[in-house]
């Protein structure tokens, strides 16, 4: 916390992982650059005294999966002036405190998305949040900006950004040259089952109820946005197949929603040509859905559960878990080139299905056999101790007799292999072509639930031989073992298996039991000399 003006300061302040409060007389009204990220936070606290210049007008702020708090007080209406909104990857937060009887404002120049270097398109989403403690506040405090050139805006609505406030999620609504204000959507179109809702292009709500698309009549349905809530149901049939312009699938409420039935969802064919599923509340995909994005990526933000199960499937260019949980089940299967698990913070998972063989496979497969997935583990990267008791964060699960085969295994900060699931006749097996870490000081790739002799973690050799080495071990840990991890030769030799090093006591159980057994042969042996003298 900074309660003192420190207007000496000039440059670039980092926030990774914590939270800088400028509250009473705390103000960095000279420094140029605010880079947030790895879940930190930067609050501009008014609550106590107010200051219009806590940061200088033309300071840039740059989000990484980080949030931003603003708190105008109660002294009057209160604007903070910013440069730059910069959102260069990961979920953000814009935190909004209500309360204050006239208000205020954060004013930036713009909000801009930059390109994930990885996969050459925007990934990040943004959640703006309204913090109300007592629920019935007026929503006089908001994200202002004067420039809209620096993002993308579909039909009305900006898919990647949302609004919060308790329970409630709503889209951001948006029109270029004419919003300047950052406000929640509020005119949804309710479906009353006729088959002209679906072909009009509107922001589509199903909210406690199911709505079916079952009429061979509709020709290329389409809507601008999906939100389900509070226990929606979309059930696909004729004509099977449903486009959402703007790439925008929103669930949210108390209860869980349900996509079911047979045919493809796909984005929109204009910027920025991805799906960006905002999942608030848990949302189950069964039946013969596809989520089909024409090579681009789908975005999954929010705490819930994003479950796919019987058939249902996505054929993606790059799936980019940014929060919670993606989960495959039964005999569902991924096409995509790139999976990217994490954000730098919080526990991030994709739950890979049981008893498959190579559930994510690389579309290009099909005309190249040897094409494989690339995947990237990006977890926070502090308390990277297996012992420091953190929660895990970027974790790729295994069902139990799970085989998957990949391109690149990439680990950025912590990451997490969880073998969970697997028996001595079904094990668990992960082949990688390249192993790379991101450096040798944060990234650690810790890996749950492994046995020896059951689970099986491969390099190919030619392949990684002049990287793995000792330093390369040592930032493995296994679950359970103090030994450090090798990496020794596997079947005929391609591949080679990194597992733990046994233990010196198990050495010399070892020496032993071959010591007796030399012992035991060499004394059979003589014996058998002596019955044939």
């Amino acid at each position: 916390m900074l309660e003192e003006d420190a207007d000496d300061f000039f440059g670039e302040v980092v926030i990774s992982g914590a939270q800088l409060t400028l509250k009473g007389e705390g103000r960095l009204t000279e420094a140029e650059r605010f880079l947030i990220q790895n879940g930190g936070t930067l609050f501009l606290d008014n609550s106590a005294v107010a200051h219009d210049d806590r940061l200088g007008s033309t300071a840039d702020i740059a989000l990484n999966a980080g949030t931003l708090a603003f708190d105008p007080g109660n002294f009057g209406f209160l604007s903070q002036e910013l440069g730059y909104i910069d959102l260069l990857g990961g979920a953000n937060q814009i935190d909004l405190y209500l309360g204050s009887v006239l208000g205020g404002r954060l004013f930036a120049e713009t909000v801009w998305l930059a390109d994930n270097a990885q996969i050459g398109k925007p990934t990040s989403t943004l959640n703006i949040r309204y913090i109300d403690p007592t629920g019935i506040a007026p929503i006089n405090v908001r994200l202002e900006v004067d420039d809209d050139w620096g993002f993308p805006s579909i039909e009305g609505i900006l898919p990647w950004a949302t609004i919060t406030r308790g329970s409630q999620v709503d889209w951001v609504q948006w029109e270029y040259g004419e919003s300047t204000v950052f406000t929640p959507l509020t005119a949804y179109h309710t479906s009353t089952g006729s088959p002209a809702d679906w072909n009009t292009g509107k922001d589509m709500l199903i909210e406690a109820s199911t709505a079916e698309l079952n009429d061979p009549g509709i020709l290329n349905p389409q809507i601008t946005s999906l939100k389900l809530a509070n226990g929606g149901s979309l059930v696909l049939g004729e004509p099977g197949d449903l486009k959402i312009i703007s790439g925008g699938l929103l669930s949210t409420g108390s209860t869980g929603n349900k996509i079911s039935g047979r045919g493809s969802i796909w984005n929109g064919y204009d910027i920025p040509n991805t799906f960006y599923l905002h999942i608030h509340a848990d949302l189950l995909v069964s039946g013969e859905i596809q989520f089909h994005a024409f090579g681009f990526p789908m975005i999954k933000t929010g705490e819930g559960t994003l479950r796919f199960t019987d058939d249902a499937s996505i054929a993606v260019g790059s799936l980019v878990i940014n929060q919670g949980i993606v989960a495959f089940e039964k005999n569902t299967r991924m096409e995509l080139f790139e999976v990217i698990i994490g954000d730098g913070t919080g526990t991030d998972i994709l739950e890979l299905p049981a008893s498959h063989n190579d559930p994510i496979t690389n579309p290009s497969a099909e005309w190249d056999p040897g094409a494989l997935p690339n995947i990237t583990l990006h977890g926070t990267p502090y308390s990277t101790s297996p012992g420091s008791g953190a929660a895990d964060a970027a974790i790729l699960r295994f069902g139990g007799s799970t085989v998957q085969h990949a391109q690149l295994l990439h680990v950025e900060g912590r990451g997490t292999l969880d073998f969970v699931g697997g028996t001595i006749a079904k094990p668990n097996m992960l082949y990688l072509e390249e192993f790379t870490l991101a450096d040798f000081d944060t990234a650690l790739l810790f890996i749950r639930h492994w046995e020896d002799g059951r689970d099986v973690l491969l390099a190919h050799y030619e392949n990684n031989k002049g990287t793995i080495n000792a330093a390369f071990l040592a930032r493995i840990k296994f679950e359970g073992y103090d030994a450090p991890a090798e990496w020794v030769s596997w079947g005929d030799g391609t591949y080679w298996e990194i597992r733990v090093a046994p233990e010196p006591h198990t050495y010399g159980a070892i020496l032993g039991a071959l010591g007796l057994g030399l012992f035991v042969w060499r004394k059979r042996k003589r014996g058998e000399r002596a019955q044939h003298t």
